[in-house]
């Protein structure tokens, strides 16, 4: 499915306009009518906060709610892990969308799962990082690998989550540390950078979570 096609449709499903979806993505209103009129090809970057601003974590995603035959009938390769965009390591619902957007560099594409030692999880992906929020455990530019069904197993405190907020959040992603005691309504979703604050949020705000289980400093990605 074409991109173009792809975000018409999302949007349509969404029920929001083309200027509505320019506010909440920080992308222009004239940029998305070009990007649904196939008159401007964007990056993995510009679809990522589009989807985002639709409430997917990624473009695959997005894809996949539309009903992409296309990206249904084109499973990640054995040996790979796929790279699904960045994810901001800070709190993106306090920072100033109008600055999001860059290019990455990655779009959909791949890293050989036998860089990860003991990766065993068929769903897991990979983020580049956006920010420094995270440092020195996570540099911006840097890769996390997070698996779905870690955290499905066990939600573990003190270690790190690729976290996707619910909708009183804007589905917001983030990748936080969290501590939380057992019984705890709320979680806190930490920073190793001291320059950047530590915040809670309710259980009933996180629609979905990974937990990072490894980092690539250095990494090759093939492309699709």
């Amino acid at each position: 499915m074409q991109p173009s096609t792809a975000i018409r449709e999302a949007r349509s499903k969404a029920a929001i306009s083309q200027k509505e979806l320019a506010v909440k993505s920080g992308i222009t209103e004239r940029t998305v009518s070009n990007i649904e009129n196939d008159r401007t090809k964007p990056n993995g970057a510009t679809l990522t906060a589009l989807a985002r601003a639709m409430g997917y974590l990624t473009y695959e995603e997005l894809l996949q709610a539309v009903g992409s035959k296309s990206f249904s009938a084109q499973p990640t390769p054995a040996g790979l892990v796929p790279v699904l965009g960045s994810v901001q390591a800070g709190f993106e619902w306090d920072g100033d969308h109008s600055q999001e957007g860059h290019d990455n560099g990655v779009g959909t594409r791949y890293i050989q799962r036998d860089l990860i030692a003991g990766l065993e999880d068929p769903e897991a992906f990979a983020v580049v990082i956006a920010g420094d929020s995270m440092m020195p455990e996570l540099a911006p530019g840097e890769v996390a690998i997070c698996s779905p069904g870690a955290a499905r197993e066990k939600i573990i405190s003190h270690r790190t989550y690729a976290i996707r907020m619910g909708a009183n959040r804007d589905h917001e992603a983030t990748i936080k540390q969290i501590q939380f005691e057992e019984g705890d309504e709320e979680v806190v979703l930490k920073p190793t950078n001291p320059r950047h604050p530590t915040r809670s949020v309710a259980w009933t705000d996180i629609d979905r979570m990974a937990e990072v289980v490894a980092t690539i400093r250095r990494y090759s990605v093939n492309a699709d």
